[in-house]
């Protein structure tokens, strides 16, 4: 079920005053989408009132951003192909179709592409797995894995034995996905991951009356010269709003 929040405490997260909140809502920036006659926000609508705010904070008016939020309502809305409430197993199920996309795991490198995705799904279930892309991210993955397997942990060395197992089987499935949906969830989930405060995104936004421009990315971008930028960091923006998780 998903979780029901109030106009006023998603006005008071945003910083927002409840006439500003009110005219974000007619702007369609926001929009109440829980429950049946008196309709909360979801931690999605939330959360993009969270940025309209920080974007207003920086000086970007309601009706300037209108079009960007819009937008980032479409790429950041949670994918039906994606378990949703399960953050780890929707990671493992995305890094499964990155391999199965861009590895032709028929050839021989099958072993090694086993062996990586064994890795995810291993420190995927432990309580202190990672969900981090850094280099040092996956050089702890792939130490962690290779001691399970050393370990005289009966529990670790079973637990390493079925990520790898459960690693063929998800290798085994054909492509699911085109290369153009596969981005477009991956957008989605890095926000979501982002939002948790487990990796860096970053939203940029220009806007004038007479066009918008708008980009989400893992790094800051380089940008045109001629436009007014904003940047917003999502994970940063996040870091002390646990309950929008």
């Amino acid at each position: 079920m998903v979780e029901k929040i109030s106009r006023s405490t998603v006005a008071a997260m945003a910083g927002l005053k409840p006439a500003q909140f009110e005219y974000l809502r007619e702007l369609d920036i926001v929009r109440p989408d829980v429950g049946d006659q008196r309709k909360g926000y979801s931690p999605l609508e939330a959360r993009l009132a969270v940025i309209a705010g920080r974007a207003m904070a920086c000086g970007m008016t309601p009706k300037a951003i209108a079009e960007p939020m819009k937008w980032l309502r479409g790429q950041v809305t949670w994918p039906a192909e994606l378990p949703e409430g399960n953050l780890p197993e929707a990671v493992i199920e995305f890094e499964a179709e990155r391999y199965r996309m861009f590895v032709d795991v028929r050839k021989d490198q099958t072993e090694q592409v086993v062996q990586v995705l064994a890795r995810w799904i291993y420190d995927l279930s432990t309580e202190d797995g990672s969900m981090e892309m850094s280099e040092s991210a996956h050089e702890h993955r792939k130490r962690v894995f290779a001691e399970a397997f050393c370990s005289d942990s009966p529990e670790k060395i079973d637990r390493a034995r079925r990520a790898e197992a459960r690693s063929r089987e998800l290798l085994a499935i054909p492509q699911k996905w085109t290369y153009e949906r596969f981005r477009e969830i991956e957008q989605a989930l890095e926000f979501e991951l982002a939002c948790q405060r487990k990796r860096d995104q970053f939203f940029h936004i220009s806007s004038s009356p007479a066009s918008w421009k708008a980009r989400l990315s893992f790094k800051l971008e380089e940008v045109d010269t001629e436009s007014a930028w904003i940047v917003i960091a999502i994970r940063r923006l996040f870091t002390d709003r646990i309950f929008l998780v």
